[in-house]
């Protein structure tokens, strides 16, 4: 029990320096890639949705 705790706090400490940016700005800019990412992935999926019609034809 102990040692998973020391290794999650340690993990989180590596996670932070990492970034190297105060907790509060790591979220607004993972926030901020994961909303790109999401509206990445919609625009794929609607591209090809609008590309397969085209290729039946």
């Amino acid at each position: 029990m102990l040692i998973t705790f020391l290794s999650l706090y340690f993990y989180r400490v590596n996670f932070l320096e990492y970034f190297g940016a105060n907790h509060h700005i790591n979220c607004k800019i993972s926030l901020h890639t994961l909303l790109k990412r999401t509206q990445h992935n919609f625009s794929s999926i609607f591209c090809q949705h609008s590309r397969l019609p085209r290729r039946k034809r």
